[in-house]
């Protein structure tokens, strides 16, 4: 049963992967609006920008990526990763 659950979580892998590039590319997206006034910041503190805005992009996912890894139910999965496809637009 345990080498079945896991098997079919793999089919969650693909889904999660594109929510955290769809989520990753937001991200550049809006650092990139606002690199003019982002110009002046030292190195350290554009790292430090960038820390912070993967933390917070993390943060966000985590929950939703670890209520997929966790669903047993085959159907379930499928549907909850059919809705996660459709509310982020990951097609």
């Amino acid at each position: 049963v345990d080498f079945r659950n896991w098997h079919h979580s793999l089919g969650s892998v693909p889904a999660i992967t594109k929510l955290q590039e769809r989520a990753e590319g937001i991200r550049h997206d809006e650092l990139e609006k606002l690199s003019g006034k982002l110009a002046s910041l030292t190195d350290q503190e554009r790292e430090a920008v960038e820390r912070v805005t993967k933390g917070i992009v993390n943060k966000i996912l985590h929950g939703p990526m670890a209520h997929i890894r966790t669903l047993q139910d085959v159907k379930e999965r499928t549907q909850t990763l059919r809705s996660l496809e459709a509310m982020f637009q990951l097609d």
